[in-house]
């Protein structure tokens, strides 16, 4: 049994904004390493008052640093116990999701065309040894499993769309449409063991993208070095307007339609 009480984890999530507010629970041994979708909800005096040391936020890359005493075994149990933490937390609404745009979006015909930003075989999450993704608690989803026979492959963006999160080690973005479709894109599971090597990107955090132009540039070989499985992992987020993926073929080919939005 965990020596660490839900209701604790809970205040922990909550101090970092909820589980809606996190896109990656990553660690090192003293250290939870989160990337955020808003920094603003960060609340860095609750997390001194429940143990924290030193705390270190990289604005550009929505990404935080925060010590704690065993580090790996907290987030190994805040992972574990996600499911009920989700049911409690207070999850706060981001002020980059408020809406303010919404007289905007209702005067444009807007698309909800999923194009495929690869082409490889599609699965689904729950095959993913990762209890977060695979359960869907990041939001639903699927895999493109890239050709590992390939050296490189570039990552095009499935819907015109503005980045709003993307890490200094470039292991994943977050893409929001103007219809309200908010998705973040992991270019492979473990692909932050990388640190950047291997993965090339032309656009930068608030660029806009159209749908089929270049996200990311993957160096497959970099993959391979460290084992790293080139798997393209798509998710739609809580503030995703929409919440599912219909029409959903079995095999993508990259720049074709592959599901809708819905």
């Amino acid at each position: 049994m965990s020596k660490y009480q839900v209701q604790h984890l809970t205040e922990i999530i909550n101090a970092f904004g909820g589980t809606n507010n996190i896109v990656a629970y990553n660690n090192c041994v003293d250290q939870l390493r989160y990337d955020l979708k808003d920094l603003s909800l960060l609340n860095t005096d609750a997390l001194k008052q429940l143990g924290a040391g030193s705390i270190n936020v990289f604005d550009g890359a929505k990404h935080v640093q925060v010590t704690f005493e065993n580090a790996e075994e907290l987030n190994q149990a805040i992972k574990q116990n996600l499911t009920e933490i989700a049911s409690k937390c207070n999850n706060q609404q981001s002020s980059e999701n408020c809406g303010c745009d919404s007289k905007k979006e209702v005067k444009q015909e807007l698309s909800n065309d999923f194009y495929a930003p690869l082409s490889g075989l599609v699965s689904s999450l729950n095959t993913l040894n990762d209890d977060v993704l695979a359960k869907n608690l990041v939001g639903k989803g699927f895999i493109i499993q890239a050709d590992k026979s390939l050296n490189k492959v570039d990552v095009l963006a499935p819907f015109d769309a503005k980045i709003t999160m993307i890490p200094a080690n470039k292991s994943q973005v977050i893409l929001k449409a103007n219809n309200g479709a908010e998705l973040v894109m992991l270019f492979g599971l473990d692909s932050y063991k990388l640190d950047g090597i291997g993965l090339t990107s032309p656009k930068a955090l608030n660029d806009t993208i159209k749908a089929n132009e270049v996200l990311m540039q993957l160096d497959l070989t970099k993959f391979n070095e460290l084992n790293v499985k080139p798997n393209i992992i798509v998710a739609l987020t809580a503030d995703s307007k929409y919440q599912e993926f219909t029409e959903l073929s079995d095999q993508a080919i990259q720049g074709q339609l592959l599901a809708k939005l819905s």
